[in-house]
């Protein structure tokens, strides 16, 4: 099926979804088209819930069913799910049971009302019954809600949080993840291979910085974190800075990008000269920096035979200039769409002419 008609699909279900019980109560094109196309170009938005909205980051080289699951909200963005399967259950796990008694009960004494046109749409995502299933049991049993309301317990509200995650997305990268964020919780030294993380790569180099900057004062080896400089800004590095399995986004990611930068060695051999460029420009320009940089990487990586890299450059350029200046400029849609013809990247192409008509 091709991407427009999967997401057609996706939305017509995601409408029979609209509902205060799921916090689903918006569809795409508003004001979450609009942010989306400014900080996240690559970011095909599927539903909304107020002004969070929920979608999938394109990723060259991968079939759509297969990007990371985002929530987008106040221009900052959060991987929830490893992929499009899992997504539904990850909303409704951080929108809805999460620190929210209310909501939960109600919710769960509302299932087999809401419960087919769930399944529906998560079906539509390509998900498997019992991840929802799993996450459908828990809101209906009113002493396994209360283990996701915050208490003097933090230990076992993470606890509760990581069993019930693990049990949705059981995949190799997420357990990998898992299993680190569990022993940094706890206090505990864990072997750290974000290599093995997949869609988490990113949200665990930016909790292994936050975990750092307590203990130690900051990462002994801040050139492992370059990734979260040279792309996707904004994605994964607004985390508040007590690391939680709730989901949060109340941090300051150029904030997180500066100290990175400003704590990594700009000539240092691990780094190739793009990196190096953009280390000694964020150290320079601080927050107040626009992201031009990263458009000029973009170029250059392209140029040199590196698209994915030059494509995850090129959203942290949209990024920056949208915090910058209200928006990213055309030239960030030009760029994206010379990047797609050349590498016939038709599915990310598609989504960035869907996001931007968000903003006309």
């Amino acid at each position: 099926m091709v991407l427009s008609e999967w997401t057609a699909a996706i939305e017509a279900q995601a409408t029979d979804c609209l509902s205060e019980l799921l916090g689903i109560e918006a569809i795409g094109q508003n004001v979450l088209a609009h942010e989306s196309a400014t900080a996240f170009p690559g970011v095909l938005i599927l539903w909304g819930s107020r002004l969070v909205g929920a979608g999938l980051l394109a990723m060259p080289g991968q079939p759509p069913q297969a990007w990371p699951g985002v929530l987008v909200e106040n221009g900052q963005a959060t991987t929830v799910s490893s992929d499009a399967r899992t997504l539904l259950p990850a909303f409704l796990l951080h929108r809805r049971l999460t620190n929210a008694p209310s909501n939960a009960r109600k919710l769960g004494e509302a299932w087999p009302v809401v419960a087919d046109a769930c399944f529906g749409l998560h079906a539509a995502l390509g998900g498997e019954r019992p991840a929802l299933e799993t996450l459908a049991a828990v809101l209906q049993n009113s002493v396994a809600r209360e283990e996701f309301k915050r208490s003097d317990d933090r230990l076992a509200f993470e606890l509760a949080h990581s069993r019930l995650m693990r049990r949705i997305d059981p995949s190799p990268s997420f357990i990998a993840f898992a299993d680190w964020f569990d022993a940094r919780l706890a206090g505990k030294d864990h072997v750290f291979a974000p290599e093995a993380y997949g869609a988490w790569c990113r949200q665990a180099l930016s909790w292994s910085h936050i975990f750092d900057l307590s203990v130690r004062g900051g990462s002994e080896e801040p050139e492992m974190l370059i990734p979260l400089l040279e792309g996707f800004a904004g994605l994964d590095t607004g985390l508040l800075l007590k690391p939680s399995w709730s989901w949060q986004n109340g941090g300051s990611s150029e904030t997180l990008l500066v100290e990175v930068a400003s704590l990594t060695d700009s000539d240092s051999a691990l780094l190739d000269d793009v990196q190096q460029g953009l280390v000694k420009t964020l150290v320079s320009a601080g927050t107040s920096y626009d992201g031009s940089d990263h458009a000029s990487a973009t170029v250059v990586l392209d140029e040199r035979g590196e698209p994915d890299r030059a494509w995850t450059t090129l959203n942290a350029a949209a990024w920056w200039m949208a915090l910058r200046y209200g928006e990213a400029p055309a030239a960030i849609t030009d760029g994206a769409h010379l990047l797609c013809d050349e590498h016939g990247w038709e599915d990310i192409r598609w989504v960035v002419d869907r996001a931007m008509k968000g903003t006309t």
